[in-house]
């Protein structure tokens, strides 16, 4: 350790006053050698700071030590209609270009077997980027010191204060693939080597083995150990370091289907209110079961949606990319916080009418509703979703996307001149103002008017909405943030991806219970109340005209007139009605008499309501390692494509990605879009 006895032998204590500058430089110098040295040989946990970002120091323990920072919890909380308005004018939902020819764990082809990191290399995604840095700084023997550690930007550098290696991961703006920026070629520090009896420092350090041969024994690995180490290694040690290296390199995949039936097993074990449907299909030879269909729907967020939130359900289907390529289908609802809340989760081979079908019917079957009654359902209307809407939940009210309404414009007009009128139709609260714009429409192109209202436009219209719904939302973006979330989870086998998603929506219950009672002064919740202060700010330029106790008539800056009345909680902008929270017109008129506007809000965004919602909390899955084992058929993967070309680690998860203005919050009340 580096004493204060020892910084004064460097400098001498008698002389320092007497030295000449070189001198005091040559002394700072090897002061600051010495400290970085203590450090190094010392904890090994030193970490510098950063401005940019959070720096961690690391440990040698069986957990991942780079923290997967996506923002994958801010993605679900505080969403509203509001979020996703400036996409309006994007057009479409962006979805990113697949991407095949990743790179993904390199190694040199000699005895050394070096794990090649180089500028230019191209992994899938931020999440196999950061594995692929890990692995090979415990190849290599170094701490690394997190400086950036976004979802776009990830910098790292060597922790040793005398080393300037780093290395830069940037997301290609094509789509969700991490490219390596920028890197170090060499170290300048001291890289110490030594065995490190832990399943991850083995599984990085033999990785390539299973990456030439999956089926490498673990005594081989054992043997190689001792020859190069000296050291006996448990046989137990090694098969976990196994597992390990085959989820990195995403050939885990077949065992994940023979876990399924576990899995349903401890789901149900966990809650017996937890539905799990796992269908199978014989094989030709009649010996095994095949994977055909799988739904889960988790009692807590079932009876939360259907006692604390508002009606309303999107649903979706995500493609997943894997050695077997499936589709995942998932319905999510909002909160009286506007935190979107994962209800029931389907994975399915393709997405079709019988698909759609069977998750509609166990979804309905878990929320005990007749037919679907009381509920409104928004989807894309893609691969036969409305059809099956239609079949099983005849009586549930379907909106339709109007991003998907777009994109058929789009097919029909390439470049419409009445994009941004379609948006501000799309959001009109009333039918007035939608009748407005549709004039404006047909006034600049009648071609685009003809083929809107040759659609089912009362489905897409926000002013057709049933006001019961309380909500003004007209596209299925809430299901791409809850996409982003997951997204980590996609290269997993099925068995390990619904078991992390049940493990994220029960961390995310624990969470929002923890939250409700921070809040505890607050009224309504603060999503709700962000939305209040914006509107009594847009409510500061309408005007007054006249006023009859609690009805009032206002003018806004267009010199369009609404009458407002307090009691019924209306205004003819409809958007009160539509939202439960008051309009920018009600905001005035509530101002104007000196009442509480919060008190003017619908009892679904109180915060008595949301602490209900989270109340019960929810139970978690225990690990993979702890679950109950149990005599059963195995099942085995539905086949691979016979046209498909795959790599394990080369897949690429094609991901929906809102752009950066998605984040921004903008509204305009009926006057306009938003």
């Amino acid at each position: 350790m580096l004493s204060h006895r020892d910084l004064m032998d460097t400098f001498g204590q008698n002389d320092v006053s007497d030295a000449d500058d070189d001198d005091v430089i040559n002394n700072l110098h090897t002061c600051i050698n010495l400290i970085a040295s203590a450090i190094d040989e010392g904890t090994g946990q030193w970490v510098r700071e950063h401005n940019k970002g959070a720096t961690q120091s690391y440990s040698d323990d069986e957990e991942d030590f780079i923290p997967d920072n996506n923002h994958s919890v801010t993605h679900l909380e505080g969403y509203c209609s509001d979020t996703d308005a400036t996409v309006l004018y994007i057009g479409t939902i962006p979805r990113c270009r697949e991407i095949h020819h990743t790179t993904g764990f390199l190694f040199e082809d000699n005895v050394h077997h070096k794990m090649i990191m180089r500028q230019g290399q191209l992994f899938r995604d931020e999440f196999q980027f950061r594995r692929a840095v890990e692995v090979f700084s415990l190849r290599e023997g170094f701490k690394l010191c997190i400086i950036e550690n976004g979802p776009d930007l990830i910098h790292l550098e060597c922790s040793s204060l005398r080393c300037d290696w780093k290395i830069v991961g940037a997301k290609i703006s094509t789509g969700n693939s991490f490219i390596v920026k920028d890197i170090s070629l060499t170290h300048a520090c001291h890289i110490k080597r030594a065995f490190k009896c832990t399943s991850k420092w083995i599984a990085a350090n033999y990785l390539h083995l299973w990456k030439q041969n999956p089926e490498t024994a673990s005594v081989e690995v054992k043997q190689q150990i001792i020859q190069t180490f000296g050291v006996v290694c448990p046989e137990w040690k090694i098969f976990k370091a196994e597992k390990r290296a085959q989820q990195l390199l995403g050939k885990d995949h077949v065992q994940g289907y023979t876990r399924l039936t576990q899995l349903k097993t401890e789901i149900e074990r966990i809650n017996s209110h937890n539905i799990v449907v796992l269908e199978t299909k014989d094989e030709d030879s009649g010996c095994s079961k095949i994977f055909h269909r799988m739904f889960v729907c988790f009692h807590e967020p079932a009876f939360t949606f259907k006692m604390n939130c508002r009606n309303f359900i999107a649903v979706d289907g995500w493609v997943i990319n894997s050695v077997h390529k499936s589709v995942m289908l998932v319905a999510a609802a909002l909160d009286g916080n506007n935190d979107i809340l994962p209800i029931a989760l389907a994975e399915v081979e393709i997405e079709d009418f019988t698909s759609w079908y069977f998750f509609l019917n166990n979804l309905n079957r878990a929320l005990r509703r007749e037919n679907g009654e009381g509920l409104c359902i928004i989807t894309d209307g893609d691969n036969g979703v409305l059809e099956a809407i239609e079949d099983c939940i005849p009586l549930a009210h379907c909106r339709q996307c109007c991003c998907s309404i777009y994109n058929q414009m789009l097919v029909q007009f390439p470049d419409p001149p009445v994009k941004d009128l379609f948006w501000a139709a799309c959001r009109s609260t009333s039918e007035v103002q939608f009748t407005r714009y549709i004039k404006m429409i047909q006034s600049s192109s009648i071609e685009c008017h003809q083929w809107l209202f040759q659609t089912q436009w009362k489905k897409w219209a926000l002013h057709c909405m049933p006001v019961w719904v309380k909500c003004t939302n007209v596209t299925i973006m809430l299901t791409v943030y809850l996409r982003n979330s997951f997204a980590k989870f996609f290269s997993l086998s099925i068995a390990d991806r619904f078991a992390a998603i049940s493990s994220f929506i029960a961390d995310t219950y624990e969470r929002r219970r923890l939250s409700g009672w921070n809040w505890l002064r607050n009224k309504i919740t603060p999503s709700v109340q962000q939305q209040i202060r914006n509107r009594v700010i847009q409510g500061q330029q309408i005007r007054i005209l006249y006023s009859t106790g609690r009805q009032m008539k206002v003018e806004d800056t267009d010199s369009m007139t609404y009458e407002v009345d307090i009691t019924s909680m209306t205004c003819t902008c409809r958007l009160w009605q539509l939202s439960g929270i008051p309009c920018s017109h009600a905001c005035r008129c509530l101002e104007e008499l000196g009442e509480n506007i919060e008190d003017n809000v619908h009892q679904l965004f109180s915060m008595d309501q949301y602490r209900t919602t989270y109340a019960s909390g929810m139970d978690k899955l225990p690990e993979r390692s702890k679950w109950q084992l149990k005599l059963c058929d195995e099942i085995l993967p539905p086949s691979a494509p016979d046209n498909t070309s795959f790599i394990a680690d080369d897949l690429y998860d094609q991901t929906l990605v809102p752009t950066q203005n998605d984040t921004k919050e903008t509204h305009v009340e009926a006057s306009g879009a938003k």
